[in-house]
């Protein structure tokens, strides 16, 4: 079986969410990366979603067997062919490592659709850092402005 880099700048991440049930077992190694794109808040999912873009987003490369990408296709939503039934898609990015090395990886881009119509209250995750807008949500760093905390005053 081959090897493929994949790279995931939320919750396939060491630590999160779904790192140790989707891919653990699969993994070879792991480096810090960043790739270009936009980072946002899916707060309905509580969890972040990498659009395409120009600045940069931090995440994790994982070198992984090309097999395991079904089991990340159906986590993701993503149907093979078929983007217009996928909420993400699958994409080759060039994901650039802590020590200086780019590398050709897989990477999870949410649709334009899927973000609108499923996601309308989206927020940006401005440093494009997952880990960071967590622990800042933590620590109460992050002010969290809604349409919905907005009030007329009488």
């Amino acid at each position: 079986m081959s090897t493929v880099y994949l790279f995931d700048p939320g919750l396939l991440m060491r630590g999160e969410r779904y790192h140790d049930s989707h891919l653990a077992d699969v993994c070879r190694a792991v480096e810090p990366a960043t790739t270009e794109g936009r980072l946002w808040f899916l707060a309905a999912s509580d969890c972040p979603a990498l659009a395409p873009g120009e600045a940069r987003v931090a995440g994790e490369l994982f070198a992984v067997d090309e097999s395991s990408l079904s089991r990340l296709d159906y986590l993701y939503g993503y149907v093979a062919g078929q983007p217009r039934q996928s909420e993400f898609v699958r994409r080759q990015i060039e994901a650039a490592t802590a020590s200086g090395e780019t590398r050709l990886a897989w990477a999870y881009f949410i649709r334009a659709e899927t973000l609108r119509e499923k996601f309308p209250g989206a927020e940006e995750i401005p440093a494009g850092d997952w880990r960071a807008f967590v622990a800042a949500r933590l620590n109460d760093e992050t002010p969290e402005t809604t349409a919905a905390d907005i009030v007329e005053y009488e």
